[in-house]
């Protein structure tokens, strides 16, 4: 299985000016008398507004080419405003390169080599600027958990190895918590990495053992885990004690989801993998950490798993590509509006995507790179005050 790594409709709104209305003198009843001309005077409710410009539609535009096709990858937002993207397999094979996009130039250079080759591991910006990368396997056929770590600076464009975590891993999770430490989950243990030390400490067991599951990081500090088991189950990690604790169940089993931190503190979970972990699903509920509680939302408009996702900065959720009800490999993106629950088509991307990656660029709009093997990338765009 892969691991995926969360259409902005905005209304035009015409106004038109209202025409005035024309008072007039009465006729007379007997000898003619001197009349004026009518005087127009306006309604004293009516006022007088310049019409807006509509709003341009969300446009996909395409990139400069990658410097080689990946899907299934890590991508992150480094400090100067490019995206690193690493690893990753193309026609089968697992990558061990990596390459960074400029948003300035809309062009891809390749960076530093890892030390070896990953995919469906995970990368996580660190506080001080690096970028720690975790597990993975270079098989896509019963390849091994590979427990090694490497940091990339992105000043040298180098990576460098750290020491590994006590378990190997694929198909997990990491998590940046508050005091900056990474919080590696999966397979029903976890354990914390601390970039002042570049060292791994076991934490608490897992609830139930997960593979392809989300994590996502609340308000409070807490970290929500779901999906990745054959129930619907989900579990809360509390970084003040270092413990995981069962949380409300979700309504349906999922994995290859995703899970996206609202403004409002809730978290959307959409899409994904059902029961048999075969087909692609459209249902999606929304958790509310303060009541503990799951409610579901509208259904996306079409059914997708291994799907781009991402929070928008006015709220809404895009989610684009990614494999269909029948197998087939997606172009369609579209909007979640949480005010409303529902979603909403947007502009289709150029290309077909699956296992591609989705960055947030903070002046440009949203960077959707590579999937189904493809050397490609583009940018969601959209005037919203990004």
């Amino acid at each position: 299985m892969h691991r995926s790594t969360g259409v902005l409709t905005l209304a035009i709104i015409l106004v038109a000016a209202c025409s005035s209305t024309a008072s007039l003198s009465p006729e007379p009843t007997t000898a003619p008398a001197a009349t004026t001309s009518p005087t127009r005077t306006p309604s004293p409710d009516v006022t007088h507004r310049p019409t807006p410009e509509p709003t341009p539609a969300p446009i996909w535009t395409l990139t400069g080419p990658m410097v080689a096709p990946r899907a299934f990858h890590t991508a992150t937002l480094l400090r100067d405003g490019t995206v690193l993207v690493a690893g990753g397999v193309f026609e089968a094979e697992p990558l061990a390169t990596a390459e960074r996009y400029d948003p300035a130039t809309a062009t891809w250079a390749a960076t530093g080599t890892m030390s070896i080759a990953r995919y469906q591991h995970t990368a996580t910006a660190l506080p001080d600027g690096r970028v720690l990368v975790t597990g993975g396997t270079n098989s896509v056929i019963d390849g091994p958990s590979f427990n090694s770590a490497e940091l990339y600076d992105p000043a040298t464009g180098r990576w460098t190895a750290t020491r590994p975590m006590n378990h190997g891993r694929l198909v997990h999770t990491a998590t940046l918590l508050p005091n900056g430490k990474v919080l590696v989950a999966s397979g029903g243990t976890s354990e914390l990495f601390d970039p002042a030390t570049g060292t791994w400490v076991l934490s608490g067991a897992m609830v139930n053992e997960r593979a392809e599951h989300t994590a996502t990081l609340l308000a409070d500090g807490r970290v929500l885990v779901v999906g990745g088991t054959s129930e619907p189950t989900a579990e809360v990690y509390d970084p003040a004690t270092g413990q995981w604790t069962a949380t409300a169940p979700p309504r349906m089993p999922r994995s290859s989801h995703s899970a996206t931190l609202l403004l409002d503190g809730r978290v959307l979970v959409a899409g994904g993998s059902g029961v048999d972990q075969n087909y692609a699903t459209a249902p999606a509920e929304v958790f509310d950490p303060r009541l503990g509680s799951w409610t579901l939302t509208g259904p996306l408009a079409e059914a997708r798993t291994y799907f781009a996702s991402t929070l928008l900065p006015d709220g809404t959720v895009l989610v684009a590509g990614g494999t269909g009800l029948n197998v087939n490999v997606l172009a369609s993106s579209e909007v979640f509006d949480s005010a409303r629950g529902t979603w909403a088509a947007s502009t289709p991307m150029h290309e077909v995507r699956r296992g591609a990656s989705a960055t947030i660029l903070p002046a440009t709009g949203v960077l959707v790179a590579g999937g189904a093997d493809l050397p490609s990338s583009e940018v969601y765009e959209v005037r919203f005050g990004l």
